[in-house]
């Protein structure tokens, strides 16, 4: 799968929601979502019909697997992905992200991508390890490069951040004016209970408090 990650949200404001208010976090997931569909329409404009103009050699729209999953080791056909313009451009979507932090205390609260193979095929390939496939990344090259790997979906992406931001910017303000206290509340919590920890002592496990002999 491609994903371009397009927001990140602050903290205190996202983990709040998640674990205390989920029908407002639902809420902002399809405000955040709503408000993406005119980057994720861009985006799958720029999906080609054809990966490349050639009068020789395999095309892709013709040859390869078109359902989903692993292609069995004895099964015949095929096993790369057909590249089929439709479905490409269907496959493209935005998601509110991921829950797992990030190193900067953010989290990932919208992101544009690419759910169908070939689509992510077409836009990440770059080089391959794989005998007889330079000719393919040669062919993808020709009709168009990677800027730096992406070719369509990160240079998309990128123009409509600026707004994306803005907007999501505004929804997280409103939430903020809703919930101030509460999540002021709930991060000095959080903070005290850090700090605890961190003071404790721990045993030569790792773990906190007294080991018991």
């Amino acid at each position: 799968m491609a994903q371009i990650v397009a927001v990140h949200g602050v903290q205190s404001t996202v983990q709040y929601l998640q674990r205390f208010e989920r029908e407002a976090y639902k809420g902002i997931k399809k405000q955040m979502i709503s408000k993406a569909q005119p980057t994720v329409r861009a985006v799958r404009q720029e999906f080609p019909k054809d990966p490349w103009q050639s009068r020789r050699g395999v095309q892709w729209t013709k040859y390869g697997r078109t359902d989903r999953g692993r292609k069995q080791p004895n099964a015949a056909g095929a096993s790369f992905p057909r590249y089929q313009q439709s479905r490409v451009r269907s496959g493209v979507k935005a998601d509110d992200g991921a829950r797992r932090r990030r190193s900067d205390g953010t989290y990932t609260i919208l992101r544009i991508k690419q759910t169908y193979a070939a689509g992510a095929i077409y836009d990440l390939a770059n080089k391959t390890q794989t005998n007889g496939a330079e000719s393919f990344i040669k062919n993808l090259n020709k009709g168009k490069r990677g800027k730096p790997k992406s070719r369509v979906m990160w240079a998309t992406v990128m123009k409509h951040v600026p707004q994306l931001t803005k907007d999501v910017e505004t929804i997280l303000a409103d939430l903020e004016k809703r919930f101030s206290a509460e999540i002021a509340a709930d991060t000095a919590s959080r903070m005290a209970a850090s700090r605890r920890a961190s003071s404790q002592a721990r045993n030569v496990l790792g773990q906190f408090g007294k080991m018991v002999k």
